[in-house]
């Protein structure tokens, strides 16, 4: 399946994740702490972002409808809603529903109306989907202990981790995770990433394929432009080679003396 052109997307991109901030938050209330936080991530579905099963129920972002969604029955319209809005809104209706949460509103007031054309938000809602699944059958296919691919609200990412040994605990043990962004402040447009870390080494220099860049500043990590990605004939598979690629060139790297 090919990949959307991501381009002119930046309105409805930081709408969406303006969005899944406050559904990220959310559900930080109504599900158990777990283990490598991933209690503050969110699930891929093929229409979007959703937080899983909670005490309250499943809420889904649903990019094609451009609404939030409570078990398929209640639903808030995004469009003449801001960030502050859908918050106050979405505490409202599960208020009704009697499910009482009060998120923290530090990164929850932005006023800056939504603005989310409907072609590209369903169309990230393909890329995603067929991201998530490349990404998902990679760590399938892996040994050892690794962590759910999953979206990180507040950088908006697609990531999971390997663990080269028998720990799992990301800010103990030594790991590798791979990712999908599409866009960060210091990068222009989508892009595949990954980094490799030890206690005992830091942040490893990891070997670039080929279209594979280096950025090396407060840590390390790999870039694959989404662009060259899409251009591929199989983009699936193209991602999943990738990865495979800088898997068994790194995962030997990692010194696991401690």
């Amino acid at each position: 399946m090919s990949l959307p052109e991501l381009k002119n997307w930046s309105k409805t991109r930081d709408s969406l994740h303006q969005a899944a901030l406050v559904l990220g938050a959310v559900r930080k209330l109504l599900v158990e702490r777990q283990p490598n936080f991933q209690h503050l991530s969110l699930q891929v579905v093929p229409v979007g972002l959703s937080t899983g099963k909670t005490s309250a129920g499943e809420l889904i972002l649903d990019f094609t409808a451009r609404a939030v969604i409570l078990d398929a029955e209640k639903q808030i319209r995004l469009e003449g809603l801001s960030q502050l809005l859908l918050t106050e809104q979405l505490v409202n209706m599960l208020a009704a529903s009697g499910h009482s949460i009060s998120p923290d509103r530090q990164h929850l007031n932005s006023e800056t109306p939504f603005e989310l054309d409907a072609t590209q938000a369903s169309g990230y809602a393909a890329a995603l989907y067929t991201i998530y699944g490349a990404v998902r059958h990679f760590s399938q296919n892996l040994p050892g202990h690794k962590t759910p691919p999953v979206i990180w609200p507040h950088h908006f990412d697609l990531s999971f981790l390997w663990f080269a040994g028998e720990g799992t605990d990301e800010r103990e043990d030594p790991h590798i995770n791979f990712g999908f962004s599409p866009y960060t402040e210091e990068i222009d447009g989508a892009y595949f990433y990954s980094y490799a870390w030890s206690k005992a080494t830091g942040y490893l220099d990891i070997p670039t394929p080929p279209k594979t860049e280096l950025v090396s500043g407060g840590s390390k990590y790999t870039v694959l432009s989404y662009d060259d990605v899409r251009q591929e004939s199989d983009p699936s598979a193209y991602i999943q080679q990738h990865f495979q690629t800088l898997w068994e060139s790194t995962r030997v790297k990692l010194d696991q003396r401690e």
